[in-house]
């Protein structure tokens, strides 16, 4: 006499929250923040094209091979702040598993 009653709008969830309340949240749902850097073809020609015109005689210059791997090991990251630069983006546990950082 008592059925269970079908609802008329077909969802997989268990449970329908109907509230004109702005503050229900999915509390199982995480956020994570990653930081990348994302490489394209225009950013690849820009680097190589800043390469032609290295003057390499800066790291020639040093005494010392530890100073002059300093500077080396400086010089690639200004490239890479300057070329690729790091972006962040977020990530959350409801992503489906192809999305990814990269």
């Amino acid at each position: 006499m008592y059925g269970r009653a079908a609802s008329t709008v077909r969802t997989d969830h268990k449970t329908v929250v109907a509230t004109m309340a702005s503050d229900v949240r999915d509390r199982s749902k995480t956020s994570v923040k990653k930081f990348i850097r994302r490489r394209t073809p225009n950013q690849n020609a820009s680097l190589l094209l800043a390469l032609r015109s290295f003057d390499d005689s800066v790291l020639t210059s040093y005494d010392e091979p530890q100073s002059a791997w300093d500077a080396f090991y400086q010089l690639l990251h200004d490239w890479l702040d300057a070329f690729y630069q790091i972006r962040s983006i977020s990530i959350t546990t409801r992503e489906p598993a192809f999305v990814t950082p990269r």
